[in-house]
């Protein structure tokens, strides 16, 4: 261990595996104590000897170390290699992985999912804890997103147009179905909820404007990906199998591919209790006057609410209220404009 690492290469140092659970457990303990943000590496607690002659202001965050199995992984010099960007790097993909999910995870999970070493994971999850981005129950080790996330995007949404134009339109359309109604777009491979409008009575559904959710088994998400591109739609299709909600849920591409068509072939997708059970959801394509593709609206209810007959009927509603969404934005930008 005392020997002089070379720089300008990755390499690794084995540790026998009887000592590799404390030195990792030390190093977390050790980090624990000081600001998260800080970085202590495995180096430095066995080439000094007592993590205690360390403080937060000689630490340097460089000096990472990776861990997998019972090797230290020793990266790159930082001019290669910016350690600072892989932490952030890691801790947008935990957030985004949580927003992804409709449970908590915990450490090992995490970090076998991201393929993260757990102490590492261990930091992460400290570290957005502490500022308020993640939480979880006092009786249990589920990490999930907090209330404060959603203020990041918060002020981003108040600057698009769309959804405050969508907004009267979705409210008159929720009064005539009393149903749910969203507007929703694709962001990162994903279907995001731009605006919301709850429907009269006792059900409420768990959906909040900035959520994302799955293409493959929402209403929302088949329009959106029926209508992008062919490239992007194949590149989403090769992900296959999908994740499996009810007994209901697509996880064939083939089968996914052919849902598809029917979407583009009637104008409408249907989520038939896919991702939830005795949930319906019915979503239309919003176009510019140019044909351009910009959104999918959609209605979501029980399955007692809404009836397979009523579904075309209710499908032509809601393409009126995407083209009065339409001409509202255009009536919008006309009066700005002037």
């Amino acid at each position: 261990m005392g020997e002089q690492y070379p720089t300008s290469y990755r390499y690794t140092t084995r540790i026998d595996p009887p000592h590799f659970d404390d030195i990792v457990w030390a190093c977390v303990q050790v980090c624990s104590l000081f600001d998260p943000s800080s970085i202590i590496s495995i180096e430095q607690l066995l080439r000094n000897g007592s993590p205690a002659a360390h403080t937060a202001g000689d630490i340097d965050p460089s000096s990472l170390r990776l861990l997998h199995g019972t090797e230290v992984v020793h990266p790159m010099p930082l001019e290669k290699v910016d350690s600072h960007t892989g932490s952030i790097a890691r801790a947008l993909a935990v957030l985004e992985f949580l927003d992804g999910s409709q449970r908590g995870w915990n450490i090992s999970q995490l970090s076998r999912k991201l393929e993260v070493p757990k102490s590492t994971m261990h930091l992460i999850l400290l570290t957005l804890e502490r500022l308020g981005y993640v939480s979880r129950e006092p009786d249990s080790r589920d990490y999930s997103l907090s209330v404060k996330v959603c203020e990041l995007g918060r002020s981003l949404m108040k600057n698009v147009l769309m959804p405050d134009i969508a907004l009267p339109h979705l409210e008159d359309l929720v009064r005539q179905v009393r149903l749910t109604a969203h507007l929703a777009i694709l962001e990162h491979d994903q279907a995001m909820y731009v605006q919301k409008v709850d429907c009269p009575g006792f059900i409420k559904f768990d959906t909040y404007v900035g959520k994302r959710t799955n293409l493959h088994c929402t209403a929302v998400g088949k329009v959106l990906l029926a209508y992008s591109t062919e490239s992007k739609r194949d590149r989403i299709l090769a992900r296959e199998p999908f994740a499996r909600y009810t007994c209901h849920t697509i996880t064939s591409a083939i089968l996914l591919r052919k849902e598809l068509v029917n979407v583009r072939q009637r104008g409408y997708a249907i989520d038939d209790e896919e991702e939830e059970l005795e949930v319906r959801c019915v979503a239309v394509p919003v176009f510019r006057p140019t044909g351009e593709f910009v959104a999918a609206l959609g209605v979501t209810g029980t399955v007692g609410q809404m009836r397979p007959d009523a579904i075309p009927r209710l499908a032509s509603r809601m393409r009126e209220t995407g083209q009065n969404i339409i001409r509202g934005s255009r009536r919008t930008v006309g009066q700005r404009s002037a």
